[in-house]
């Protein structure tokens, strides 16, 4: 049952707060690459490829996290086919890019079974980090917030936080083998997803 103090936030209020939300999750995510640095080989690589992907994530994000707010035109909030969709479309095309884009000689692969295993963990360790910060601040500033579809959208709010953390590791890790990218980047991005949509129903939902 929503708490009265959750409850009786005015508008004003409620919309402060989400941007204050935000506002420290961006915070979050450009001081911890301020703090580890840009990919070594940067430089080497396209600039599409560098950059130009990672913002494309950065405002796919961003596009769901608006949908998964809104009101929609009934008051309802958007469409629960869209939602639906965008879930699913999201981490399809995530895959089909990593699958679809290639470096060449670029590429910092690790020599050993461990050494690659290695880097999964910490790779996927990090992404985690850097998703969960914003996913938490978002579960808080959006608490009650969802009268109807509140699993599926959760979910998007998930999404938008596993590819904000899969764009910011991408501006870090310098490894770019294809199952390194879909475990250690791609599996905090369907992870979040996945709680978004557990959690929706229960902390989201008014």
């Amino acid at each position: 049952m929503p708490s009265l103090a959750f409850r009786s936030r005015t508008r004003s209020e409620t919309r402060r707060l989400r941007w204050l939300a935000v506002v420290v999750g961006v915070v979050w995510l450009g001081g911890l690459i301020g703090q580890t640095g840009l990919r070594p080989d940067y430089r080497e690589l396209s600039v599409l490829y560098a950059f130009g992907l990672p913002a494309v994530m950065y405002v796919s994000g961003m596009f769901l996290l608006s949908m998964a707010v809104s009101r929609g035109r009934s008051g309802a909030g958007p469409r629960p086919r869209w939602v639906r969709l965008s879930v699913l479309i999201l981490p399809l095309l995530f895959v089909l890019s990593t699958l679809w884009i290639e470096v060449g000689d670029h590429s910092m692969i690790p020599q050993s079974a461990k050494a690659a295993w290695s880097a999964h963990l910490a790779c996927g360790a990090m992404t985690l980090m850097l998703g969960a910060i914003p996913f938490a601040l978002a579960l808080l500033a959006l608490r009650y917030a969802f009268p109807v579809h509140a699993t599926a959208r959760g979910a998007l709010v998930g999404l938008c936080c596993g590819l904000a953390a899969a764009a910011t590791i991408h501006l870090h890790c310098p490894v770019t083998v294809t199952s390194h990218i879909l475990l250690s980047h791609g599996g905090p991005l369907l992870g979040l997803t996945l709680l978004g949509g557990l959690l929706g129903r229960r902390i989201l939902r008014t």
